[in-house]
């Protein structure tokens, strides 16, 4: 048997936060890279495996999937969709 001495010295209890409709989060854990499109455009921030990783490549995706061929480009993104800063992706 093992005992752990921490639990000698438990603090105070915490009382539950208030209770939230929304909460932030990254676009790394909510699968969408907003700096492309509009507000309803999810560019994906990771692309399947097969396909790599290269502006061309990701833009082929995406006009395979039907994504706007021009998406508007809201800041730099690190899909490196606009890179000649022209303020639109593919």
């Amino acid at each position: 048997m093992h005992e752990h001495t921490f639990a000698d010295r438990l603090g105070p209890a915490r009382q539950n936060p208030a209770k939230r409709d929304s909460v932030p989060v990254a676009p790394s854990v909510a699968g969408c890279d907003r700096h492309y499109g509009t507000a309803n455009v999810c560019v994906p921030t990771r692309f399947p495996a097969g396909v790599r990783a290269t502006t061309k490549a990701r833009c082929e995706w995406l006009a395979s999937h039907q994504y706007p061929k021009r998406l508007k480009a809201n800041g730099s993104g690190p899909l490196r969709l606009d890179p000649d800063g022209d303020g639109h992706a593919c």
